[in-house]
């Protein structure tokens, strides 16, 4: 569970806030990430701008993006 309080979708920019339709449109639910990074969306909108820099060098194909996801995941605990 976060320490930061996840942001609710009235309190959200708009453009979080159309994230965070599309999360519960997809999968049910808002993620953590969203939730949090919501607060100030321009850390958000960076974020996002850096996985996207990541996937589209095309330097880690994404089978081995999915491990390490989960890699990462287990080293900080996050139950996913």
């Amino acid at each position: 569970m976060p320490r930061i309080r996840a942001i609710q979708a009235d309190e959200a920019a708009p453009a979080v806030r159309a994230a965070m339709d599309r999360d519960v449109a997809r999968q049910g639910y808002v993620g953590q990430n969203l939730g949090v990074q919501g607060h100030t969306p321009t850390i958000w909108e960076g974020a996002r701008a850096l996985d996207a820099g990541i996937t589209n060098a095309g330097g880690i194909s994404p089978q081995l993006r999915r491990l390490m996801n989960v890699r990462v995941a287990s080293i900080v605990g996050c139950p996913f």
